[in-house]
């Protein structure tokens, strides 16, 4: 256990792209759904998700660098005062534990969104038989 006294997350815009891109596959059909002229245009829900992936991708990278912290520094620290030793969680544990309750909530939010499988291929269904 190491006495930190500060506790320094940096998130990476690189990670963030790459886990909003991994997040915007899932959700391209919701976000631009391809019109009858093929092209791709942005739906009013697909705006707002839109905006919630790019969240959840900044807090997924949070979590990532506050779980390295921890893996780096420890869960706990001891602080000394005087003659008295005191342990208490590392600031990247709190960190870590208040991102990832907005990353469930986010996330969970995000899943009402995803189309099952089944739904997916009814659609493919109903358009194989409109071209008929």
């Amino acid at each position: 256990m190491k006495d930190t006294g500060t506790c320094e997350i940096l998130v990476n815009d690189k990670a963030q792209r790459k886990e909003y891109n991994k997040l915007s596959k899932i959700f391209r059909d919701i976000i631009k759904p391809a019109g009858a002229d093929g092209k791709r245009k942005y739906t009013d829900k697909g705006l707002l998700l839109e905006n919630l992936l790019r969240e959840a991708a900044f807090v997924r990278c949070v979590l990532s660098e506050a779980r390295a912290k921890i893996e780096e520094e420890g869960i706990e620290t001891v602080t000394v005062n005087a003659s008295q030793k005191f342990k208490k969680v590392t600031p990247a544990v709190q960190v870590y534990s208040d991102y990832l309750k907005t990353y469930t909530q986010l996330i969970n939010s995000l899943v009402t969104y995803i189309p099952e499988k089944q739904e997916r291929k009814q659609s493919r269904l109903a358009a194989l038989m409109m071209d008929d």
